[in-house]
């Protein structure tokens, strides 16, 4: 058999390796295969040992699959959610592509809005300056009138008197009038 050939009786902390050089050849060759087979012990402690060390290697492949399964569990638990995460990340996107249509359609609204406001304030303005000018001719009017209504009731009231006067007059001219007949 190749490879390394334990020593039983020996108790040192090298790992119970038999010295190689002494087993093997210059051509490489295991000594124990030119010779006959001088201790069949050895070989059930070689069984023994090469069946704790197939035990221990079995133990850590069981572990090295099982941490190999769960890292591909994690790799793909993190994939899904990379997955969902970027489908979240597209319905975001939609949702906020959506809100700023929204925001430009409402500012847009808003700028129509605030220019037919301007207009509007402007006619207002235009109004008021309007009515200024109205009102003004109103009082001019209604001073012209006042002082025309002063002047006619002027008017009036020498025109009364002169009636009274002429009808005084005519009452004289009739009484002597009669008087004389």
């Amino acid at each position: 058999m190749n490879g390394p050939i334990f020593d039983s009786t020996s108790t040192s902390g090298e790992g119970k390796l038999m010295d190689l050089k002494e087993n093997i050849d210059v051509g490489g060759e295991d000594a124990s295969d030119n010779e006959p087979l001088s201790n069949a012990g050895q070989f059930s402690q070689m069984d023994r040992v090469q069946l704790a060390l197939r035990n221990q290697l079995q133990k850590t492949h069981d572990r090295v699959s099982r941490e190999l399964h769960e890292q591909q569990e994690i790799r793909r638990e993190v994939k899904n959610e990379r997955e969902d995460f970027g489908v979240q990340l597209y319905g975001t996107q939609q949702q906020l592509s959506h809100l700023q249509t929204n925001l430009e359609s409402v500012n847009e609204q808003y700028m129509k809005l605030h220019d037919e406001i301007k207009k509007e304030e402007i006619k207002v303005c235009q109004k008021k300056k309007e009515n200024e000018k109205r009102k003004k001719k109103v009082d001019d009017i209604k001073e012209n009138v006042s002082r025309r209504k002063v002047e006619l009731d002027a008017v009036l009231e020498t025109f009364r008197q002169a009636k009274k006067i002429q009808s005084r007059s005519q009452n004289r001219e009739g009484s002597d009038s009669e008087s004389c007949i």
